[in-house]
């Protein structure tokens, strides 16, 4: 019989465990990077849509707010503004006379043409437009 070797008390370390190398930890934190830059930007454009949204919104209910109301006062030509939660609107009355529709005579309603304008800061207006019979005067 040949001579036995003696066994090993522990196990030799392997040479290649598994796991990642330093450079393809770099790699990955590189593309997990990339990818959250570009989540970011699609979410702050997100959020660029929606403030513009809510300020179109805002705007299009105040000048909606005013139409009503131009329907509950006396209306006569003129300009008038004023201030709405930090937005800016205008109110412009005009008398409309096209021809054919009626004379003065056979009436005593007047078609105004009433237009509402709403702003804030430096975004585009909000415009709204209507017809409203007022008493001729």
């Amino acid at each position: 019989m040949a001579p036995s070797k003696p066994m090993p008390l522990h196990k030799p370390a392997k040479r290649h465990e598994g796991g990642f190398t330093l450079v393809e930890v770099l790699v990955a934190l590189a593309v997990t990077g990339l990818v959250l830059a570009s989540l970011m930007q699609a979410y702050a454009s997100g959020l660029r849509t929606l403030s513009g949204a809510d300020y179109r919104q805002t705007a299009a209910l105040i000048a909606a707010s005013l139409l009503d109301e131009s329907a509950t006062i006396e209306l006569k030509p003129g300009q008038e503004s004023g201030k709405i939660m930090g937005y800016a609107w205008e109110r412009e009355v005009a008398e409309v006379t096209p021809e054919g529709w009626f004379s003065r005579a056979e009436t005593d309603w007047q078609p105004f043409s009433v237009i509402i304008t709403v702003t804030k800061d430096d975004r585009p207006p909000v415009r709204l437009e209507t017809l409203r019979l007022g008493v001729a005067r």
